[in-house]
Formats: C-alpha cells, structure tokens, sequence
C-alpha cells in the first residue's frame, strides 16, 4: 500500500494538497500530514476565526481545524470531514520522509521539497500563479516536456520573468497541470447568460489598501465605507447588484458583520433598497456569483489567475485604491484600471465590460483557461503511480 506524506508551511498552501489527499485515500493508500501543532484524539489548538483576525498576513497553522477551513473553501468541506478519520497527523514525519513512498507539497515549498527529493520521491503541485506538476526524481527534459517548453510560464517574457518561474522548478520535470481545487469547479461550472452581478473581491484588511495593521474600529470602518460607497454606487445605478466576496483571512473589524453593518448604513444615506450591497461570507463559494458577474473587481489577488483558468475574461484590477498589490499586475495593461475616473467610465458603458486583452495579457489568459479540464487531481494520481510501482 502506498504511503504519502503531505506537507504545507502555510495554512492555504493546503488548497492544492487536501484535492490529492482526498483521492489518495479513495485509492486505499496511507495519507499523513505534517502538522506543527500536537494533535490528541484527532483534535489539535490555535487555529481559529479569532487567531485569523489577529494574524491576516501570517496564517500558517496547520493541524486539523486549518485543514478542514482549507477544504471549506474550496469547496470539498463535506469530503474531508468523512475521510479525514482515516489521516494520519504527525509533528515529525517531516524527519522521517524516507518512511513515505511520496512528499507532496506546493510548488511555494520548492526549497524543502528539494531537500526531501534526496530521500524519497518529491512532488511539487502548482500553487497561486504557476500552474504545474513538479517531479522533482528526474531533471528537466525539454525534449519530454515540450508542451511546457513552448509555453508562456518557461519562455523567456516579462510575466515569467517577473514570478522566477525558472527559479522555482529549479531545473526539475516540469508539465503544466492547472490548479487542482479547481477540478470541484469543473466538475459544477455553469456559465449564465443573464450577468446582472458584480462580483467584488474584498482585500481582506491589514495590508495597506483599504486599512494598515493595527487600525481601530472606526478608522478600519471609515475606510470601508468609502471603499464600499466609491465601487458599489455605481454598479447599482447601472441596475447591477454589488456582491462583495470577504477574504477568507480577513482581519478584525473586516469580517461579514462588519461589512453589513457599513453596507446598511450606506444604503440608508444612498436613499437604496435595503440588501443592494451583498456580502458573501469568508467560506462562501464564489462561483456562481463569477459566472452570473457582468464583471469582476479585484485589488492585486492572485484570484485572477484562477477566474481565467475557468475561462473568465471580464476580470479587472483596480490601481486607483492604492498600489500596495495591484502594482503586480500591471503587466496585463488591458485589464488595469489606473483612476477613479476610468473605473466610473467602464461602469458606465456595458461595452467596456468584457474587455480587449492586448497581445500579452491574451496570451497568459489562454495559456490558463486551456489547462481547465477537470483532470488535474488525476494527472498526480498517475504520476505517484508511477513513482511507485
């Protein structure tokens, strides 16, 4: 029976290992996690809503509340709560690796991974921005691996350059494989002709665009209500209806209570219908709401990534909140909007909804949206199988 080892050293590296793990044990093999807190009885402390609020930017608790707020997100919640029983969670097996027949972790963990590859056999999975399977047993073989040879995350170009793409897979084999928790997506994806929605990705707070660390209550609900206000009064009078997705680490005084509360009030002054503004907890899915989006707003998430690789192009990031993140993006010159003023114009006219790509942003789209094929967690399974005779 085979033996895999899962490790993570951050909470939402998880999101493309718990999809594996998941069919690792439908197959019947042994599954562990590397935790790095003691779990008793299948129980472990820490992790928390509460510990989140305090710690938006550094979440890397992993045990097995994280694990099991990780597979809520995407969508594979009821899954892993029936199979988890059957995983075993370890503080050390990440000094034991050559007991495991495969390490599995992020492509973010190349470093680790790459020390474990030494042992036993490695596996890097595609995480944020770099859709790929990693096998860190054998060396890059262009001749092997043309597809990704050729594609636009291995050639020499601004975006690929700007992530270190080469830096990452470290010379290793390397295939293009879209993000495994999007294979859940897939499998429920309904695209909708009437988008009378704007889906609105929250920053989350504490990170220099709609609040700075340590901000009070007043101070983090003074600048939501602008935020807020300045996005969604538009699309309501365009007869669309604001849908504002909250960060699944958000910060204190930035969680769903919060952002009713600011939202009532904003209706009330605005003279609108009470519920125009809708807010969509930390754990919702989001998909429904992208698919039935006539656009969609984001400030520097690497969520954009994942709504092209479901094949949305009317995907925008907003610089004129403040640069902190969406600095990152302007490589994709068609989607950026630079000023307050330009954001009122797209709002204002359906035709500048869906976009234009420029050449470049065009071609990093499409180079996503084609790995979308609901097979990604099966393209792993087969590789182990094949590590592992």
């Amino acid at each position: 029976m085979k033996s895999i080892l899962f490790i993570q050293s951050q909470t939402l590296y998880a999101k493309v290992t718990i999809p594996v793990a998941l069919e690792c044990l439908n197959q019947g093999w042994n599954v562990t996690f590397q935790v790095n807190r003691p779990v008793v009885f299948g129980r472990s402390f820490g992790f928390s809503k509460h510990f989140i609020k305090k710690n938006p930017t550094a979440v890397n608790i992993i045990n097995p509340e994280s694990l099991q707020f990780v597979a809520d997100l995407i969508g594979l919640g009821s899954e892993w709560n029936k199979l988890s029983k059957r995983i075993k969670f370890s503080l050390s097996a990440i000094f034991l690796t050559k007991q495991f027949d495969v390490v599995i972790g992020s492509s973010k963990n190349m470093p680790i991974l790459e020390k474990i590859q030494k042992k036993t056999n490695a596996l890097g999975l595609g995480y944020e921005h770099f859709p790929v399977l990693i096998d860190l047993s054998k060396s890059f073989d262009s001749s092997a691996s043309q597809y990704y040879n050729k594609s636009i995350f291995c050639m020499d170009n601004t975006f690929s350059e700007r992530h270190k793409f080469g830096d990452i897979t470290m010379g290793y084999k390397t295939e293009l494989n879209t993000f495994t928790f999007l294979d859940v997506v897939y499998d429920n994806n309904k695209k909708a002709d009437n988008k009378n929605l704007v889906l609105i990705f929250h920053p989350g707070g504490y990170r220099n665009i709609v609040s700075s660390p340590g901000d009070d209550k007043q101070t983090c609900y003074q600048s939501q209500k602008s935020f807020l206000h300045d996005l969604c009064i538009p699309v309501i009078r365009q007869n669309l209806t604001p849908v504002v997705k909250i960060h699944p680490l958000r910060a204190r005084y930035h969680d769903v209570e919060d952002l009713n509360i600011i939202a009532r009030e904003i209706e009330v002054e605005c003279n609108i219908a009470a519920g125009s503004i809708q807010i969509i907890g930390a754990k919702s899915s989001f998909w429904d709401v992208a698919n039935n989006s006539a656009f969609i707003l984001t400030f520097g998430s690497s969520s954009i990534y994942e709504l092209w690789s479901i094949g949305l192009r009317n995907v925008f990031v907003c610089d004129f909140i403040t640069r902190e993140r969406s600095n990152n993006f302007q490589f994709f010159k068609s989607i950026f909007i630079n000023s307050y003023q330009d954001y009122i114009k797209i709002v204002s006219n359906s035709k500048e909804w869906n976009p234009v790509f420029d050449e470049s942003t065009e071609e990093v789209f499409q180079q996503y949206s084609l790995l979308f094929n609901g097979n990604s967690v099966n393209k792993v399974i087969t590789t182990i199988a094949s590590l592992v005779k």
